[in-house]
């Protein structure tokens, strides 16, 4: 073995790797009672209840001058058939707060292209550091509600607030009944959320819940949520799927879905990138739209084409497709020097691995897609080395084979198929 065939190795695993392709399944179950977060590289699920919730909180810190928006998001739940609405801008009536005339309040909705901005956020002016919900004060660094809300939940209509979010670290808020009773005072700190987009509030039972996993781990969102994309209809309850903040989606139509050829198709950073509308109801049946592909390049450039293959409706809450890597990240292959390639990709029987720039401290590991380990080996050896390793007992599938050194890693995608 030398550094030449290395570099060889190293080249080729993009193009073996981008040939891979799986079909996959996400249930949100009956009635899309839940919500999918899913992981492209490793297919990874975590299904979290999405009806034990009514506001989400952001728990991102500001990123100033950049960003102060996603500091101050305020959302609903959108999949489920709460409203809110504003009597009037500026109202900070909230003991003498009624609902005299509530049909013409003014329906508020999030926003599905944009995380950041939700429906609270209703009359932003960034500019003057007014967020909808309330005012920067630049004396207390403390943004300061300023508004009424109404919130319509099956129980009946509460009046809401934000008291203030103070130093960017706790949110104060408090809501009620409209005759004042069973008044609430909740106080939401970021900090236990550290890594995660939104907090979660139900105002019925006053609980707040950390229910997404890091935003790390997670590249699309399968659930029910409010469309404003739909024509003749203000807002819709729709099934579909948002990406992750900066993850991009190009929508291909009308192709041949067997094709990997993304040129010509512009990558959206639009939460809805994917949406709803890759199926149409034809009854008695969902019918998936054809000739259409979504490709999706995650936070690490790698790129995934999505097809989608079946729909089963509100009965399960089924929804099927087809993967394919059709490139790999580019952060895979070398982290601080350190390299990893193995071939050959697929195995069947042994696998060799190649490693460089060894300090006779590695750890050679290999995990399933549920994040199992399956195969461990402590690697004494410095510089440039190979080792061989038995595969033939693992089972057909997808594995991530990781060289860990010091806590620098590098990890390579590995297709056992015997």
């Amino acid at each position: 073995m030398n550094k030449v065939l290395l570099s060889i190795l190293l080249a080729g695993t993009t193009l073996a790797q981008a040939q891979t392709t799986f079909n996959d399944t996400v249930s949100l179950s009956s009635s899309y009672k839940d919500a999918v977060y899913y992981k492209l590289s490793d297919g990874s699920q975590s299904s979290v209840l999405n009806t034990d919730w009514h506001l989400a909180f952001s728990v991102q810190k500001v990123q100033f001058p950049k960003n102060t928006l996603q500091a101050v998001t305020l959302r609903y739940n959108g999949g489920s058939n709460l409203i809110v609405s504003q009597k009037a801008f500026n109202d900070t009536a909230f003991f003498t707060g009624d609902t005299v005339g509530y049909s013409t309040f003014t329906k508020l909705y999030d926003s599905d292209s944009d995380i950041d901005t939700g429906a609270f956020n209703n009359g932003l002016n960034i500019s003057q550091f007014d967020y909808g919900w309330g005012v920067y004060n630049t004396t207390t660094k403390n943004i300061h509600g300023r508004n009424i809300f109404y919130i319509q939940l099956a129980s009946g209509i509460k009046k809401f607030r934000v008291v203030d979010l103070a130093f960017d670290t706790i949110w104060q808020v408090q809501y009620a009944n409209l005759d004042n009773s069973n008044l609430q005072t909740v106080s939401i700190p970021k900090r236990p959320y550290l890594g995660k987009l939104f907090a979660y509030l139900n105002l019925e039972t006053n609980a707040v819940t950390d229910r997404e996993p890091n935003a790390a781990n997670w590249d699309l969102l399968f659930h029910k949520y409010a469309a404003l994309d739909v024509p003749g209809i203000e807002v819709y309850p729709s099934t579909g799927v948002w990406s992750n903040k900066g993850v991009t989606v190009a929508k291909a139509y009308p192709v041949d879905v067997t094709s990997n050829d993304y040129s010509g198709f512009t990558f959206s950073k639009s939460l809805r990138g994917i949406g709803r509308d890759w199926k149409d109801y034809v009854a008695p049946n969902w019918i998936v739209a054809d000739s259409v592909s979504y490709f999706v390049k995650t936070k690490d450039n790698a790129i995934y084409k999505l097809v989608f293959t079946g729909f089963k409706g509100s009965a399960t809450g089924n929804i099927f497709f087809s993967k394919t890597t059709v490139q790999t990240p580019t952060a895979i292959g070398e982290v601080s020097n350190l390299k990893i390639a193995c071939y050959p990709n697929p195995a069947s029987s042994t696998l060799t691995v190649i490693a460089d720039n060894l300090n006779n401290n590695a750890i050679f590991s290999l995990t399933d897609i549920s994040g199992k380990q399956v195969l461990f080996s402590q690697l004494n050896e410095t510089g440039f080395k190979a080792f061989q390793f038995d595969v033939s007992n693992l089972a057909n599938g997808l594995y991530i084979a990781t060289l860990n050194q010091n806590g620098n890693k590098v990890q390579q995608r590995i297709v056992v198929n015997k």
